[in-house]
């Protein structure tokens, strides 16, 4: 019963005693710790506590709700007991020519306070592309488009090797087991990826050969891609019925049909 009631002393104390210059630390949801004395901004919805030294006080806001624990003079409160405490709240009659508020603008949740971009998401796509003064297609345009956890575009950096595949034809007797018809790997690209807002887009330019000059290729190809990010991963994509020569029903009918009637002229 004693020690009962010496407990209820203490506590009362704690509660309706005013305190002077307390020293107030508490533990937000982030697991950061603000110590310092409360500031007269204090209000219902934030807990204002100066802190610093060497000519410089910083003010801090910190909403009611974001707080977990709190101790004052090195003795644990709760914080419902914390907001009712009676505090002696004075600001000095000269006020410290180098005063910083930290007023955010908005709250970072927990979720920004503790965020660490990862790869979450990573497309590829391809589009024919020509990018000279002349007519004839020059290449695959390559975008790639990184994102992270929450969604948000993410700055890639690494390397990329780039495969694009075809179909070609042959006559029938050179190679009858695949029926005149073998696929054959157009060009092969690689390179630094390097962006502060989402990769920019690659240019993949034909090489030895370019379908747009050679008929006996398919019009459609497949592009394989691999991207290398360091300390995240090894991402394979791959880009099927990629169009890789201008697309034209005149001259893709005379190819299928094998017509030397039907000429189809470039320039």
């Amino acid at each position: 019963m004693f020690l009962r009631l010496a407990a209820l002393l203490i506590l009362g104390n704690l509660i309706g005693s005013p305190l002077l210059a307390a020293e107030v630390s508490v533990t937000l949801e982030s697991g950061r710790t603000v110590a310092g004395a409360v500031s007269v901004k204090t209000d219902d919805a934030q807990l204002w506590i100066n802190s610093g030294s060497g000519g410089i006080k910083v003010v801090r806001p910190i909403d009611w709700d974001r707080i977990v624990s709190a101790t004052v003079d090195g003795e644990a409160i709760s914080v419902d007991q914390l907001r009712q405490q009676q505090f002696a709240l004075e600001e000095p009659e000269i006020r410290i020519k180098s005063e910083i508020i930290a007023r955010p603008v908005q709250q970072a949740s927990y979720e920004e306070e503790t965020y660490v971009p990862r790869l979450a998401s990573l497309q590829v796509y391809a589009t024919l592309e020509n990018w000279d003064y002349d007519i004839i297609a020059d290449g695959l345009r390559l975008t790639i488009d990184a994102r992270d956890q929450y969604g948000r575009t993410f700055d890639l950096q690494g390397q990329y090797d780039a495969e694009l595949y075809a179909f070609k034809r042959y006559d029938f007797y050179t190679v009858p087991s695949q029926r005149g018809v073998v696929s054959t790997r157009i060009g092969r690209w690689g390179g630094t990826i390097d962006s502060q807002a989402g990769a920019n887009p690659i240019r993949l330019t034909y090489q030895g050969q370019n379908p747009e000059l050679d008929d006996s290729f398919a019009p459609e190809g497949l592009l394989k891609v691999r991207i290398v990010v360091p300390g995240q991963g090894v991402f394979e994509r791959k880009v099927d019925w990629v169009r890789i020569r201008t697309w034209s029903p005149y001259r893709d009918y005379s190819q299928l049909n094998q017509s030397p009637n039907l000429p189809y002229h470039r320039r």
